[in-house]
């Protein structure tokens, strides 16, 4: 099993790596990169994640097909609280053979997108939409300019 936050993953295919600053050094502190971090940014870090929404998310995808395409109508991507849920609490809800890219919220961030608490469909498990986040454009992005963000980010995390 691997582990990404609380969440535990399979080491299976449901779960991609995520794609952009890879956690090569898991001990490297943006203070000192070569050594642990300090228990107290921990907590520092914990605490601002808790005020600014999950740490990293779960995209849900269909193999063969983009993991960031914004659909006709929708104004962001679905996506669920990595922090909280795991691939076993979503994949049952969604089609068979779904699978899931993790990323962070930092990294999204990053590129411009926002990512907001919103209400989950209702046919849901009430855990999903308790934690359902949507990633959506940031600033004054335009729905083109975001389109073209997803795109690009598609491409980094082929």
């Amino acid at each position: 099993m691997t582990t990404v936050g609380s969440s535990r993953l399979p080491a299976a295919s449901i779960w991609n790596q995520p794609c952009g600053r890879a956690a090569a050094n898991a001990f490297a502190s943006p203070k000192n990169p070569s050594k642990r971090p300090d228990p107290l940014d921990s907590l520092q870090s914990q605490s601002n994640a808790a005020n600014e929404g999950p740490a990293a998310i779960h995209r849900v995808f269909e193999e063969g097909k983009p993991k960031f395409q914004l659909r006709k109508g929708e104004e962001g991507l679905s996506v669920f609280d990595a922090d909280v849920i795991s691939p076993q609490d979503i994949l049952p809800s969604f089609r068979p053979g779904s699978r899931l890219t993790t990323q962070q919220r930092e990294f999204l961030e990053s590129r411009g997108f926002k990512i907001r608490q919103t209400p989950g469909d209702d046919n849901l498990p009430q855990i999903l939409r308790d934690n359902h986040y949507e990633i959506g454009p940031g600033g004054d992005m335009t729905r083109n300019q975001f389109k073209a963000a997803l795109k690009r980010l598609e491409e980094d995390c082929q």
